[in-house]
């Protein structure tokens, strides 16, 4: 049973890794001798590539199939 638990926070951590590099922190001019940090879609973010494969099917298989597929197996 402990061994599944580190597996989920395992499998969790990896597959959030490639959100801190979908944004990159620029500074921007507000006015005189005033400055804002703000974030912007890096170039790896903003691959449309990547927005197709992670953020569309990789969420639907692991967000939706993977619950269904675990209810499914446990319920029989």
């Amino acid at each position: 049973m402990r061994r599944h638990v580190i597996y989920v926070a395992l499998f969790s951590i990896l597959y959030n890794i490639p959100r801190f590099f979908e944004y990159e922190q620029a500074e921007i001019c507000v006015g005189f001798n005033e400055t804002r940090h703000v974030y912007h879609m890096s170039a790896f973010g903003g691959n449309t590539v990547y927005r197709v494969v992670y953020t569309n099917v990789l969420y639907f298989v692991v967000m939706l199939g993977g619950p269904l597929l675990s209810l499914a197996l446990l319920g029989t």
